[in-house]
């Protein structure tokens, strides 16, 4: 459900499977714990970046996610020279007039504006921005597949 959302035990309560996201490991060790002491099957996932950006260009990036800072480490992992970011808050519905701003202020500094899908699909005029398409690779995806369809009642997936 997201980073303080839900008490954790509540949510483990709730859950036959636990998965986590994140590229980088989780510094927590007494959460970890909690979740390991569980006894529910626990996956790990990475985020991915799977869209096919040019990196030699630089970018303007901007997003309205609950961690964008996430977003933008993402970006530099990869490889992509985000020389300007700016952050908006979580959920945000963009208008025209911000668009048309940040488009302005990308061509001052000769780069492209770049998103998150999640903001991507939010913007009515697509052709300048990049959109940064990302994937989770799960770690032991085929038993968490298995596990899935087993608790779906699904027997040959």
């Amino acid at each position: 459900a997201g980073p303080l959302r839900e008490a954790v035990q509540s949510a483990l309560d709730k859950s036959a499977i636990v998965t986590m996201i994140g590229n980088e490991a989780c510094p927590n060790f007494s959460f970890i714990q909690t979740i390991i002491s569980s006894g529910k099957p626990f996956f790990k996932s990475k985020i991915q970046l799977v869209s096919n950006i040019d990196k030699d260009k630089n970018y303007y990036a901007f997003t309205a996610i609950g961690d964008p800072e996430r977003f933008f480490r993402l970006l530099s992992e990869n490889g992509i020279n985000a020389i300007e970011t700016k952050i908006f808050p979580d959920h945000h519905n963009y208008n025209a007039e911000e668009i048309n701003i940040m488009v302005k202020e990308a061509a001052n500094k000769n780069c492209f504006l770049i998103t998150t899908k999640k903001d991507y699909v939010k913007i009515l005029d697509h052709t300048k921005i990049v959109c940064a398409e990302v994937a989770l690779n799960f770690d032991k995806k085929e038993e968490l597949f298995q596990l899935i369809c087993l608790r779906a009642g699904i027997l040959n997936p």
